[in-house]
C-alpha cells in the first residue's frame, strides 16, 4: 500500500482516469486497513465505459477465497431499486397508477391507525417511503412456512400493526412497503417475485449472476461472508435469505451491477430491447414532494441528494449479513460508482468515499470542480426562540442534550463533548468545537405539531441525516406503571419450523436518569397505559402494546414476556 494519497495534478486531464483510479485504489486500501476490512469491491463506471472494476481482499477469510469482481454478495437493500423500477414498468404498461390507492391492486389490506387523519396509501407513497408504514411486518425475516404466499403473508401481517405516521406526513423508511410493492407485482404478472425477477428483469438486463434467491446463485458463484469486528478480530457472520425479498434478499455481483449502471445509462435499453422506456427511468430519478421536516428526499426507488449542494446525485445502498453497498450515480452525466464491501465496518466510509470518487470523475470528464459549502454567516437571534429549543433529543439510540449557557447562547452535548451551535437563520445551526473535525456538522429545529413533539434534524456533511425527537420531561412519563419495569425475554410472534431456540434474547425495561428503555435498542415513550412509542433509530414512531393480563409487550414479530422475579 502507497503510504500516501497519489498526487492530484493541477489541471486533470479531459477522459483520463489514472488519477481517480489511483486515488480509489489508495483509498479503498486506507480503509481496509484503517478499518480491517476483509474486502472491497468497487467499479467506476463512464456511460458505457467501465473505467475501473477491481476488488481488493477476502471474499472469505476461512477459506482463503480471494474477493473477485464476479463474487456474489447480498446486497440488501439496493433490491429496493429493482422492485421499484418493475413497478415502473408496470406503470409503462398502464397497470398500475402511481397514486391510486393500494387497496385497488390488495383489496383485503388494512392497517390500524392512532391517528385521525385517512389518507390512503398509494404506490408513489410506497416507492417514497412516506406511507407511515412501519419499518417491518408481523412476520419474523426466518419465516419461509408460507412457501409461495411468502409474500401474501407477509403484507397480510400488517392488519396486527399500526401506522408510525399519518401517510404522507413524514419520510419514515420501509421495508414493509417494498414488499407490498411486490406482492402487487405478484399479482399483476401473475408470478412468484423472485422467480419472475430473476427471469424477466434482471437477465433480460444481463445480470446472470443475480438472484432474489441464494438458492439461484449458481455453485460457481462463492457468496461473500460477511463480517463484524471486535476485539480487533473478524467474526462471520451466518447467512440466510430473508422473506422480505422485494425490499432486500438481491445477490449480486460488481460485475453485474456495473452492467446494470450501463443499462440505466443506455436509457433502459439492451440490444435491440427497450426494457423500461428512458423516460420512465427519468421520471424515477425526479425528487419527488416533500416536506421541509423529511430527513431524506427521494425519487421513485432512488434516494437523491447534491454533491456538495451542487451536483445531482441519486443512490440507494444496502446492507445484509455483514455486507454493505452502495450504487450512487450522477444521472445527468452519466457517471457512477459501485461499491462493495464485507464488514459492517464498512458502513461508516462508504457514502463519503462514493462521494469523493464522483467529484474526481466529474473534474475527469467535465473539467467542474465543486467547491466545498462549508461557509456561513452567524446571526443573532432572540434569545426567547433560543430557549424553544433546549432539552433531550433522541439520536439513533443515544440522547443528545441541547442548553444554553447564559442567556444568548445556544449548546449541544453530543459523543461527550459540549459543542456551540452557532445560528445561520432562526431554525439552522452550524456545530462547531475546536477539538473535532466532523467535516459539515448541522442542526435543525422543528416545533411542535398535532402529530408530533418538536424534534431536529441532524446532517453530517451533506451526505448523512438523522431524525431526533425531543425526549419529554420525566414527570411527563412518571405515571407509568412501575409494574411494567422488569426483565423479558423475547419470543418470536409466530411459531416456525425455522426456529427452533427457546428465546430470542433477554431484555430489561428500565428508566434510567428519566429516559424509559428496552435493553439498549429501545429509547421509549409511553402515551396512554398500554401504549409505548418507539423514539430510537429505525423504528422511530412504532407502537408497542402491554397487556397485562400476559406481562407482555407485543411490537412487529416480537412478544416480550416478563419474567417472573
Amino acid at each position: 500500500m502507497r503510504p500516501y494519497p497519489p498526487i492530484k495534478p493541477n489541471t486533470i486531464p479531459q477522459n483520463d482516469y489514472s488519477y481517480a483510479i489511483n486515488y480509489a485504489e489508495y483509498k479503498v486500501k486506507e480503509i481496509m486497513k484503517k478499518n480491517d476490512l476483509p474486502s472491497i469491491s468497487v467499479a467506476l463506471i463512464d456511460d458505457q465505459d467501465i473505467i475501473m472494476q477491481n476488488s481488493y481482499g477476502y471474499a472469505n477469510l476461512e477459506e482463503n477465497i480471494l474477493a473477485t469482481p464476479e463474487t456474489v454478495y447480498r446486497m440488501g437493500s439496493v433490491a429496493k431499486v429493482f422492485t421499484a423500477m418493475e413497478i415502473m414498468r408496470l406503470y409503462n404498461e398502464g397497470l398500475v397508477d402511481l397514486d391510486a390507492p393500494i387497496t385497488d391492486y390488495i383489496p383485503d389490506f388494512s392497517i390500524k391507525s392512532r391517528f385521525q387523519d385517512n389518507t390512503s396509501i398509494t404506490i408513489r407513497s410506497l416507492l417514497t417511503h412516506r406511507s407511515g408504514l412501519p419499518r417491518n411486518g408481523n412476520l419474523p425475516y426466518w419465516y419461509f412456512d408460507s412457501g409461495v404466499n411468502i409474500l401474501r403473508d407477509y403484507v397480510s401481517s400488517l392488519k396486527h400493526s399500526s401506522l408510525a405516521f399519518p401517510t404522507g406526513y413524514r419520510f419514515k423508511y420501509s421495508n414493509i412497503a417494498y414488499n407490498i410493492l411486490g406482492r402487487i407485482i405478484e399479482i399483476l404478472r401473475p408470478s412468484i417475485f423472485p422467480f419472475y425477477m430473476r427471469d424477466d428483469l434482471l437477465r433480460e438486463i444481463g445480470m446472470n449472476q443475480s438472484s432474489f434467491l441464494s438458492i439461484d446463485v449458481a455453485p460457481t458463484d462463492d457468496i461473500a461472508v460477511g463480517y463484524y469486528n471486535e476485539n480487533g478480530k473478524n467474526h462471520p457472520i451466518e447467512h440466510s435469505d430473508i422473506i422480505s425479498f422485494a425490499s432486500g434478499n438481491l445477490y449480486s455481483s460488481l460485475q453485474d451491477m456495473a452492467e446494470f449502471t450501463r443499462f440505466v445509462f443506455r436509457g433502459g435499453k439492451t440490444g435491440s430491447t427497450q426494457i423500461i422506456a428512458n423516460e420512465t427511468l427519468q421520471l424515477m430519478f425526479e425528487e419527488q414532494p416533500s416536506q421541509p421536516r423529511d430527513t431524506q428526499t427521494m425519487g421513485l426507488g432512488w434516494f437523491t441528494g447534491k454533491v456538495k449542494n451542487t451536483e445531482k446525485v441519486v443512490f440507494h445502498g444496502g446492507d445484509g449479513d455483514g455486507v454493505h453497498s452502495i450504487v450512487a450515480l450522477l444521472p445527468e452525466r452519466k457517471l457512477g460508482v459501485v461499491l462493495i464491501g464485507n464488514s459492517v465496518e464498512f458502513s461508516t466510509p462508504i457514502n463519503y468515499f462514493a462521494w469523493e470518487i464522483l467529484e474526481i470523475m466529474l473534474e475527469t470528464k467535465y473539467g467542474i470542480i465543486l467547491q466545498d459549502d462549508s461557509s456561513y454567516t452567524a446571526i443573532d437571534i432572540d434569545s426567547s426562540l433560543l430557549a424553544n429549543y433546549t432539552g433531550k433529543y433522541v439520536v439513533e439510540n443515544d440522547i443528545i442534550e441541547v442548553f444554553l449557557k447564559g442567556t444568548n447562547k445556544l449548546k449541544i452535548n453530543a459523543l461527550g463533548f459540549d459543542m456551540d451551535l452557532i445560528p445561520v437563520s432562526n431554525s439552522k445551526f452550524r456545530v462547531k468545537h475546536w477539538l473535532l473535525d466532523f467535516g459539515r456538522f448541522d442542526v435543525e429545529f422543528f416545533p411542535s405539531t398535532e402529530i408530533e413533539d418538536k424534534f431536529l434534524k441532524v446532517t453530517l456533511e451533506g451526505a448523512a441525516q438523522f431524525y431526533a425527537p425531543s425526549y419529554p420531561e420525566e414527570n411527563e412519563i412518571s405515571s407509568f406503571s412501575q409494574n411494567f419495569f422488569g426483565v423479558y425475554d423475547s419470543y418470536p410472534s409466530n411459531s416456525s419450523i425455522y426456529f427452533t431456540g427457546d428465546t430470542l434474547g433477554r431484555y430489561e425495561l428500565t428508566m434510567e436518569d428519566g429516559i424509559l428503555k428496552l435493553g439498549s435498542n429501545f429509547i421509549l415513550k409511553p402515551i396512554s397505559e398500554t401504549e409505548i412509542i418507539i423514539l430510537s433509530g429505525a423504528f422511530v414512531g412504532e407502537t408497542m402494546t402491554y397487556d397485562e393480563s400476559t406481562k407482555s409487550i407485543y411490537w412487529s414479530s416480537y412478544i416480550y414476556t416478563q419474567v417472573e422475579s
